[in-house]
């Protein structure tokens, strides 16, 4: 196609024609066959930036160029342009990544294994530790500042670019779309090491295709790195962190063994196990959004209604489009869909599979939950009474920690940790014992909505918002506290006394000491949120109680209770 080159005030861009399908803008042709023109892409010629630039200098950049461009022309700021940076080209969205994670590792406190810059082939990403979220997200709203786009943390995508503008250039009027470049995002845990979990699971999907699509065997999990293709595959993969796949060879042995004892996916008409932009889950997570509730509700995110990491599909487009059809015509309840899901499973079609770590010496079992075919019965949760119910709130009481834990039963087979997030909000965790990764994360709202049932219309105390006027950030932050909260506080510590570990006697000497010794906001907040949560729960009768914490395992492992919850069907690959 014919493009016109045109040369600003500050570089020579094309622009593409008016016509139907997308249209780019980027550095034009030239700047790679004029070695003078490439060494005058520099940071100095094009934003009057040194090499030791912030990103608050492009910022400051942005609004003098926003501010001065009468002729609306194309900003300089374009993702996928080509710098001259320290005797090389380098695509600047290169350089602004790693000029980020360079500030951001660089602040006090910080540990720099907590974020990586990692460079694909097609995309950028960004790894990141669970704890620094905040910080991911203040990233991902500064790059859409910067180039325009949108996303973020929770999507685990930015997209960047792909704004369309008109300008006027020797009378003459032009438009463009700046090309998209794709930043992912992948969140690593703490306890689990420093692979992200899509690094993890598109492992999972090279072994699986190897094994049921091509016909690869693998008799011990050391026979996997044996295998050329196979370990060139996890290589790519596995990137920066291909030095750590003989630690997960033992889980993808494990889970492979595992689906092939079911033996229904070893088929020609079962599609590739995928992961990423064309997989099942993606799908789901866009057509999610219209289905409802039978509350009337919308189901925000997909992992609030099934935990499925990977999908396996029977004759996989013409199912999407079944399903989309099916959605578009009036089945966009979530009883309808799970129904439409448990038909596929019915008649070995279709099935989503939750991956969890296999334990170095544990093996992985399928289990399947909500799909009323073979449902692995919990009926064990149901035995546990008031007397089987330990609740740990050490953590309350040390200004260190902000975790807390209840056990069921005095073998701790069952635990829920209740802590914080990285943004400092409560997260409510379920562990089985024995289980390398964890059982499941309970959904805070409909945590909030079992509270509230099983309060029978007394006042609840807790509240799930961090920024709510009820909590305080620090103890310098109390004396801003409306002085009726502080009185509730008062109460709810007297009332709670006899659950916590070496209390004060007074709640003045509790705020002077533990909550004056917590100096991490984020721990202050939510010491007060745990008190406020289980105030709530000490409320209730005893037979709530029970109830209360058999549902919230229920919820937090995905598990429905006499399809009260409406979480999807799908099977788990775990070592319990």
């Amino acid at each position: 196609m014919k493009t016109d080159i045109f040369e600003l005030d500050y570089t020579k861009i094309n622009v593409a024609e008016e016509r139907k399908g997308a249209k780019q803008l980027k550095n034009a042709d030239f700047t790679r066959k004029n070695p003078k023109s490439i060494k005058g892409n520099t940071l100095k010629n094009i934003f009057g930036l040194t090499d030791k630039f912030t990103i608050k200098d492009l910022l400051t950049f942005q609004k003098r160029e926003s501010s001065k461009n009468k002729n609306k022309e194309p900003s300089r700021l374009i993702a996928d342009r080509q710098i001259y940076y320290k005797g090389k080209q380098v695509p600047f969205i290169e350089l602004i990544l790693k000029r980020m994670v360079e500030q951001i590792i660089s602040q006090p406190e910080m540990d720099i294994k907590a974020i990586k810059f990692v460079k694909g082939t097609r995309k950028f990403y960004i790894d990141y530790r669970e704890d620094t979220e905040d910080k991911i997200e203040d990233m991902s709203k500064n790059l859409i500042q910067l180039f325009g786009g949108k996303g973020g943390v929770n999507s685990k995508t930015i997209m960047l670019g792909g704004i369309k503008k008109t300008f006027n250039f020797l009378g003459r009027s032009k438009t463009y779309t700046s090309s998209k470049v794709e930043v992912r995002l992948r969140e690593f845990t703490i306890k689990g090491g420093v692979i992200p979990t899509e690094i993890q699971e598109t492992g999972t999907t090279i072994i699986l295709n190897a094994v049921l699509r091509n016909n690869v065997e693998f008799r011990t999990a050391d026979s996997i790195l044996q295998h050329k293709p196979t370990k060139e595959g996890l290589e790519r993969v596995f990137g920066t962190y291909k030095d750590r796949l003989n630690k997960w060879t033992h889980t993808y042995f494990e889970q492979q063994k595992a689906i092939l004892d079911v033996n229904r996916f070893k088929s020609s008409s079962w599609a590739e196990f995928t992961y990423g932009d064309k997989s099942f889950t993606k799908f789901f997570e866009s057509t999610i959004r219209e289905v409802t509730r039978s509350d009337g509700s919308k189901v925000e995110k997909y992992t609030e209604w099934n935990p499925s990491d990977i999908w396996a599909a029977y004759n996989l487009k013409p199912m999407q489009d079944a399903i989309t059809e099916k959605l578009e015509n009036g089945s966009n309840t979530l009883t309808q869909l799970n129904n439409l899901l448990r038909g596929y499973f019915a008649r070995n079609e279709l099935i989503g599979l939750s991956l969890k770590k296999i334990s170095d010496k544990g093996e992985a079992h399928v289990a399947f939950y909500n799909n009323d075919v073979n449902d692995l019965k919990l009926k064990v949760i149901e035995d546990y009474k008031m007397n089987d119910l330990i609740f740990n709130l050490k953590g309350i009481t040390n200004p260190n920690t902000g975790t807390v834990y209840v056990y069921y039963g005095s073998d701790k087979r069952f635990t829920m940790s209740l802590t914080r997030t990285s943004g400092g909000t409560l997260s409510i965790n379920s562990k089985i014992k024995g289980a390398a990764a964890q059982a499941g994360q309970a959904i805070i709202a409909m945590v909030v909505d079992l509270l509230k049932k099983k309060l029978k219309g007394k006042k609840m105390m807790f509240d799930k918002d961090k920024k709510s006027k009820i909590y305080a950030e620090s103890y310098d932050d109390w004396v801003n506290l409306d002085s009726k909260y502080d009185e509730e506080y008062k109460h709810i510590y007297k009332f709670l006394k006899p659950h916590l570990e070496n209390p004060p006697k007074e709640f003045h000497q509790f705020l002077d000491g533990i909550l004056k010794e917590t100096t991490d906001p984020r721990n202050f907040r939510i010491k007060l949120m745990q008190m406020r949560f289980f105030y709530d729960v000490f409320s209730m009768k005893n037979d709530d109680i029970i109830e209360f914490w058999q549902d919230l395992l229920y919820l937090a492992m995905k598990v429905d209770r006499g399809s009260r919850f409406q979480f999807a069907p799908f099977a788990k690959i775990s070592d319990v």
